[in-house]
Protein backbone atom coordinates (compact mmCIF):
# COMPACT_ATOMS: atom_id res chain seq x y z
CA UNK A 1 0.00 0.00 0.00
CA UNK A 2 3.15 2.35 1.09
CA UNK A 3 4.81 1.59 -2.81
CA UNK A 4 1.07 2.86 -4.54
CA UNK A 5 1.01 5.77 -2.37
CA UNK A 6 4.10 6.83 -2.76
CA UNK A 7 3.85 6.46 -6.42
CA UNK A 8 0.28 8.46 -6.40
CA UNK A 9 2.41 11.24 -4.46
CA UNK A 10 5.45 11.36 -7.48
CA UNK A 11 2.66 11.41 -9.48
CA UNK A 12 1.29 14.95 -8.16
CA UNK A 13 -1.27 13.76 -5.37
CA UNK A 14 -0.82 14.86 -2.02
CA UNK A 15 -1.06 12.30 0.76
CA UNK A 16 -4.69 12.90 1.87
CA UNK A 17 -5.86 12.83 -2.39
CA UNK A 18 -3.50 9.56 -2.40
CA UNK A 19 -5.30 8.00 0.26
CA UNK A 20 -8.74 8.90 -1.03
CA UNK A 21 -8.28 7.85 -4.50
CA UNK A 22 -6.87 3.93 -3.35
CA UNK A 23 -9.86 4.23 -1.10
CA UNK A 24 -11.90 4.22 -3.49
CA UNK A 25 -10.31 1.93 -6.33
CA UNK A 26 -10.66 -0.62 -3.37
CA UNK A 27 -14.18 0.07 -2.60
CA UNK A 28 -15.14 0.27 -6.54
CA UNK A 29 -18.43 2.49 -6.40
CA UNK A 30 -18.48 4.41 -2.48
CA UNK A 31 -20.05 6.99 -0.10
CA UNK A 32 -18.16 10.01 1.15
CA UNK A 33 -18.71 8.09 4.17
CA UNK A 34 -17.60 4.71 3.43
CA UNK A 35 -14.15 6.79 1.84
CA UNK A 36 -13.61 8.25 5.23
CA UNK A 37 -13.54 5.19 7.37
CA UNK A 38 -11.53 3.34 4.67
CA UNK A 39 -8.78 6.00 4.49
CA UNK A 40 -9.17 6.93 7.76
CA UNK A 41 -9.68 10.72 7.49
CA UNK A 42 -12.48 13.00 9.13
CA UNK A 43 -15.63 13.21 7.04
CA UNK A 44 -15.58 17.09 6.17
CA UNK A 45 -11.64 16.90 5.11
CA UNK A 46 -13.03 13.74 2.75
CA UNK A 47 -15.41 15.76 0.91
CA UNK A 48 -13.18 18.84 0.12
CA UNK A 49 -10.61 16.26 -0.94
CA UNK A 50 -12.85 14.30 -2.79
CA UNK A 51 -13.69 18.10 -4.64
CA UNK A 52 -9.89 18.31 -5.33
CA UNK A 53 -9.81 14.32 -7.08
CA UNK A 54 -12.66 15.66 -9.15
CA UNK A 55 -11.33 18.73 -10.30
CA UNK A 56 -7.97 16.29 -11.69
CA UNK A 57 -10.47 14.06 -13.00
CA UNK A 58 -9.79 10.76 -10.65
CA UNK A 59 -12.85 10.91 -9.22
CA UNK A 60 -16.47 11.66 -10.53
CA UNK A 61 -19.73 11.52 -8.88
CA UNK A 62 -22.28 8.69 -9.79
CA UNK A 63 -25.29 10.63 -11.47
CA UNK A 64 -28.82 9.99 -9.96
CA UNK A 65 -27.87 7.90 -6.81
CA UNK A 66 -30.30 8.29 -4.23
CA UNK A 67 -27.24 8.64 -2.03
CA UNK A 68 -24.18 10.67 -3.34
CA UNK A 69 -21.89 8.41 -4.56
CA UNK A 70 -18.08 8.34 -5.82
CA UNK A 71 -16.21 5.96 -8.32
CA UNK A 72 -12.79 6.42 -9.05
CA UNK A 73 -11.33 7.08 -13.20
CA UNK A 74 -9.08 4.56 -14.45
CA UNK A 75 -5.72 5.81 -13.19
CA UNK A 76 -3.89 4.87 -16.60
CA UNK A 77 -5.59 8.41 -18.05
CA UNK A 78 -4.76 10.11 -15.37
CA UNK A 79 -1.11 9.44 -16.01
CA UNK A 80 -1.03 9.86 -19.36
CA UNK A 81 -2.68 13.28 -19.19
CA UNK A 82 0.22 13.77 -16.54
CA UNK A 83 3.23 12.77 -19.29
CA UNK A 84 1.32 14.28 -22.06
CA UNK A 85 1.66 17.64 -20.16
CA UNK A 86 5.68 17.26 -19.51
CA UNK A 87 5.74 16.23 -22.88
CA UNK A 88 4.40 19.87 -24.01
CA UNK A 89 6.72 21.52 -21.11
CA UNK A 90 9.91 20.27 -22.81
CA UNK A 91 8.69 21.01 -26.08
CA UNK A 92 9.05 24.40 -25.48
CA UNK A 93 11.84 23.90 -22.43
CA UNK A 94 14.42 25.48 -25.09
CA UNK A 95 12.05 29.07 -25.32
CA UNK A 96 11.87 29.09 -21.71
CA UNK A 97 15.70 28.89 -21.48
CA UNK A 98 16.49 31.67 -24.06
CA UNK A 99 13.77 33.55 -21.67
CA UNK A 100 15.58 32.58 -18.25
CA UNK A 101 19.13 33.61 -20.32
CA UNK A 102 17.85 36.96 -20.71
CA UNK A 103 16.32 37.77 -17.54
CA UNK A 104 19.71 37.39 -16.12
CA UNK A 105 21.34 40.32 -18.11
CA UNK A 106 18.60 42.47 -17.05
CA UNK A 107 19.38 44.82 -14.92
CA UNK A 108 17.59 44.55 -11.53
CA UNK A 109 16.82 48.21 -9.66
CA UNK A 110 14.76 48.49 -6.66
CA UNK A 111 13.41 51.43 -4.84
CA UNK A 112 13.38 52.29 -0.90
CA UNK A 113 12.02 55.48 0.83
CA UNK A 114 11.42 55.70 4.58
CA UNK A 115 14.02 56.07 6.74
CA UNK A 116 13.89 52.12 7.63
CA UNK A 117 13.88 51.36 3.97
CA UNK A 118 17.04 53.71 3.59
CA UNK A 119 18.74 52.06 6.08
CA UNK A 120 18.50 48.52 4.12
CA UNK A 121 19.56 49.55 1.32
CA UNK A 122 22.48 51.38 3.06
CA UNK A 123 23.29 47.79 4.39
CA UNK A 124 22.93 46.16 0.95
CA UNK A 125 25.83 44.06 0.08
CA UNK A 126 27.36 44.51 3.40
CA UNK A 127 28.07 40.61 3.44
CA UNK A 128 29.23 40.88 -0.45
CA UNK A 129 32.11 43.29 -0.02
CA UNK A 130 33.18 42.43 3.40
CA UNK A 131 36.96 42.57 3.59
CA UNK A 132 36.76 44.27 0.27
CA UNK A 133 36.29 47.85 -1.10
CA UNK A 134 33.58 50.43 -1.72
CA UNK A 135 34.07 53.27 -3.54
CA UNK A 136 31.94 56.34 -4.62
CA UNK A 137 30.93 59.84 -4.90
CA UNK A 138 29.48 60.98 -1.34
CA UNK A 139 27.42 63.74 -0.44
CA UNK A 140 27.24 66.43 2.35
CA UNK A 141 25.39 66.33 4.80
CA UNK A 142 24.02 69.52 5.22
CA UNK A 143 20.13 68.39 4.67
CA UNK A 144 20.71 64.84 6.95
CA UNK A 145 17.69 64.58 9.98
CA UNK A 146 19.26 63.55 13.50
CA UNK A 147 18.01 59.64 12.84
CA UNK A 148 19.36 59.13 9.47
CA UNK A 149 23.06 61.01 10.64
CA UNK A 150 22.30 57.86 13.49
CA UNK A 151 22.08 55.68 10.47
CA UNK A 152 24.95 56.58 8.87
CA UNK A 153 27.23 56.44 12.23
CA UNK A 154 26.05 52.83 12.28
CA UNK A 155 26.59 51.80 9.24
CA UNK A 156 30.19 53.21 9.62
CA UNK A 157 30.96 51.17 12.37
CA UNK A 158 29.40 48.17 10.56
CA UNK A 159 32.12 48.56 7.71
CA UNK A 160 34.99 49.24 10.07
CA UNK A 161 33.68 45.95 11.77
CA UNK A 162 33.64 43.99 8.19
CA UNK A 163 36.98 45.25 7.06
CA UNK A 164 35.39 46.97 4.74
CA UNK A 165 37.85 49.72 3.16
CA UNK A 166 35.79 53.17 1.74
CA UNK A 167 37.54 55.17 -1.43
CA UNK A 168 35.86 58.19 -2.39
CA UNK A 169 35.36 62.35 -2.88
CA UNK A 170 32.77 64.09 -0.42
CA UNK A 171 32.07 67.83 -0.36
CA UNK A 172 34.19 70.34 1.88
CA UNK A 173 31.59 71.33 4.68
CA UNK A 174 31.16 71.59 7.89
CA UNK A 175 28.67 69.00 8.26
CA UNK A 176 31.02 66.90 7.05
CA UNK A 177 33.79 67.27 10.16
CA UNK A 178 32.60 64.37 12.36
CA UNK A 179 33.39 61.90 9.72
CA UNK A 180 36.80 63.35 8.46
CA UNK A 181 37.84 62.90 12.13
CA UNK A 182 36.99 59.33 12.11
CA UNK A 183 38.43 58.32 8.38
CA UNK A 184 41.29 56.90 9.45
CA UNK A 185 39.70 54.82 12.24
CA UNK A 186 37.19 53.83 10.03
CA UNK A 187 39.41 52.71 6.91
CA UNK A 188 37.72 55.47 4.92
CA UNK A 189 39.96 57.33 2.51
CA UNK A 190 38.28 60.26 1.54
CA UNK A 191 39.21 62.95 -0.70
CA UNK A 192 37.46 66.56 0.22
CA UNK A 193 36.44 68.98 -2.76
CA UNK A 194 36.00 72.34 -2.90
CA UNK A 195 32.08 72.83 -2.08
CA UNK A 196 31.82 75.46 -4.54
CA UNK A 197 33.37 72.42 -7.27
CA UNK A 198 31.31 69.90 -5.59
CA UNK A 199 28.05 70.27 -3.34
CA UNK A 200 26.29 66.79 -4.09
CA UNK A 201 23.75 65.81 -2.06
CA UNK A 202 23.48 62.66 -3.98
CA UNK A 203 25.67 59.90 -2.78
CA UNK A 204 26.80 57.06 -5.41
CA UNK A 205 28.77 54.30 -5.03
CA UNK A 206 29.35 51.21 -5.98
CA UNK A 207 30.28 47.39 -5.32
CA UNK A 208 31.82 45.33 -7.41
CA UNK A 209 27.58 44.08 -8.58
CA UNK A 210 25.64 46.66 -7.95
CA UNK A 211 25.44 50.72 -7.96
CA UNK A 212 23.45 52.36 -4.38
CA UNK A 213 22.26 56.00 -4.90
CA UNK A 214 21.44 57.63 -2.05
CA UNK A 215 19.26 60.67 -1.55
CA UNK A 216 19.28 61.53 1.74
CA UNK A 217 17.51 64.82 1.97
CA UNK A 218 14.62 62.79 0.39
CA UNK A 219 15.11 59.54 2.43
CA UNK A 220 15.30 57.78 -0.98
CA UNK A 221 17.57 55.55 -2.46
CA UNK A 222 17.84 53.10 -5.45
CA UNK A 223 20.19 49.95 -5.70
CA UNK A 224 20.78 48.85 -9.19
CA UNK A 225 22.46 45.34 -9.36
CA UNK A 226 24.48 44.90 -12.63
CA UNK A 227 28.32 43.96 -12.25
CA UNK A 228 29.03 45.82 -15.95
CA UNK A 229 27.46 48.81 -14.81
CA UNK A 230 29.48 48.68 -10.94
CA UNK A 231 32.20 47.79 -13.37
CA UNK A 232 32.00 50.82 -15.64
CA UNK A 233 31.64 53.56 -12.74
CA UNK A 234 34.21 51.84 -10.46
CA UNK A 235 36.60 52.15 -13.94
CA UNK A 236 35.53 55.79 -14.24
CA UNK A 237 36.04 56.46 -10.55
CA UNK A 238 39.25 55.36 -10.84
CA UNK A 239 40.09 57.82 -13.73
CA UNK A 240 38.86 60.44 -12.06
CA UNK A 241 40.87 59.43 -8.72
CA UNK A 242 44.38 58.92 -10.58
CA UNK A 243 43.62 62.59 -11.96
CA UNK A 244 42.66 64.47 -8.66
Amino acid sequence: MDRYLSALQDAGLSEKEARVYMSILGLGRASAYAVAEKAGIKRPTTYVVLGELIKKGLVLKIPRAKKQNFIAVDPSEYIKNRVDKVTNAKHVLPELMTIAGNTKRKVNVTYYEGLKSVEKALFYGSDEVKGKELVGFFASAEDVSPELMDVFVKWGDSVAENNISVRGYAPEHTSMKKFRELDSSKGRTIKSLPYNEYSSKISIDMGETFVRIMMNADLQAVIIENPELAKTLRQIFEIVWKIR
